[in-house]
């Protein structure tokens, strides 16, 4: 038996489906009931799972000892379970803390009808005003590093916080006052759920203020480590700045294909933001979903590079799209067969059909500027 396993073991890591298949039907329902224990709810579970999956497929190469699968493999989805819990209570208390500073002597029982609210009346808030509220509220940054990533005084972060805490009172009192009603430039949601056979396919995250499983210029980041010319920022969010050849990190497998990358991106300054799809072999070549601030236009190309290094760039559909800086977007790419589709704030951009390349990696690059890319998720299609 031990022999057997170890050759599943053996053909799971070449990617045998039917091997992967066998691991899931022995440890599928022990791993969700361990994941139940942390969460308590069976369909975060069951997505908490699917996440162990994941990374499992990702790391079983650093798996020394196939006999020792089941407790690698326990451990795995006890610390996903561990995380989400976490995000969860995270997400709760970052919510209560801007209600508190934006009513704090409000009575206890109006708390949950204003946290409902809230996200609401956060459409209110300027651009500006809006990125430093996300960033200390939702990402957990410190007013320092929020005035360091986005080059501004100190003392500034802390007046458009006030700005944005006084806003959002009047907006409470005009809900108050006139009821709520979605304003017309509330775009629909970007991450709506889709289903697929196997009943709804969750969002999973791809960074958490960790480099785990990123390469960087086609180099895995060490662990602890964090790559030249990269800042991680608060909970979930990145900001490159580069103004010579680029920066590159790159995430996922190589056999990825159908898939959804959802982010919010905001460029800060100088050149452009760019997000990488389908990266093949050692990065050598890629799609490339590019905001161009100097033409205001959002791109797709095709990049590909000879031995010697260069570049051939092939855009395959260019779009005018006023861009700011300071702006932050909601931009979501999904790729499915031959076809690639921008979706920006909700609503499609970019839509288009190229063969080249059926399966990737995901990353981002900074071109000659400065950009954050906050809460990015990723979800696989097949």
């Amino acid at each position: 038996m031990t022999d057997d396993f170890n050759q599943i073991i053996e053909q799971a890591k070449a990617g045998d489906p039917a091997a992967w298949a066998t691991l899931t039907q022995r440890f599928q329902t022990p791993a969700v009931r361990a994941a139940y224990t942390i969460l308590g709810d069976r369909d975060e579970a069951d997505d908490a799972v699917q996440d162990g999956w994941l990374l499992a497929l990702h790391k079983l190469d650093d798996l020394r000892e196939p006999a020792r699968f089941g407790g690698w493999f326990y451990r795995i989805v006890a610390n996903v379970a561990l995380r989400r819990r976490q995000q969860r209570t995270a997400q709760v208390a970052n919510l209560e803390l801007l209600e508190k500073a934006v009513q704090p002597d409000a009575e206890a029982t109006d708390a949950a009808a204003r946290l409902d609210r809230l996200p609401l009346a956060l459409q209110a808030l300027s651009t500006r005003d809006q990125i430093v509220v996300s960033l200390h509220y939702f990402s957990g940054a410190p007013v320092a590093t929020i005035a360091h990533v986005l080059g501004i005084p100190l003392g500034t972060v802390k007046s458009r916080l006030h700005h944005a805490r006084q806003t959002l009172r009047k907006e409470f009192e005009k809900m108050n006052n006139q009821g709520i009603a979605r304003p017309d430039h509330i775009p629909a949601d970007f991450r709506q759920t889709i289903a697929g056979t196997g009943g709804e396919i969750p969002w999973q995250p791809i960074f958490n203020g960790a480099f785990a499983g990123w390469l960087a210029n086609r180099q895995s980041v060490p662990t602890g480590a964090t790559p030249t010319g990269w800042k991680s920022v608060g909970s979930d969010g990145l900001v490159g700045e580069d103004y010579a050849n680029g920066l590159l990190l790159t995430y996922g497998k190589l056999e990825w294909q159908d898939l959804e990358l959802s982010l919010l991106v905001t460029p800060l300054a100088g050149g452009n933001a760019q997000i990488l799809l389908r990266c093949n072999e050692q990065a050598n070549g890629w799609y490339l979903v590019d905001l161009l601030m100097g033409w205001q236009a959002i791109a797709i190309s095709r990049l590909t590079f000879d031995a010697q290094g260069n570049t051939e760039q092939v855009k395959l559909s260019v779009v005018d799209y006023p861009l700011e800086h300071g702006h932050e977007y909601a931009l979501s790419i999904a790729t499915r067969g031959h076809s690639i589709t921008t979706y920006m704030d909700g609503a499609l951009v970019n839509q288009l059909t190229n063969a080249t390349w059926l399966g990737g990696r995901v990353g981002l690059n900074v071109w000659k500027g400065k950009t954050l890319f906050r809460d990015m998720k990723l979800r696989l299609l097949r």
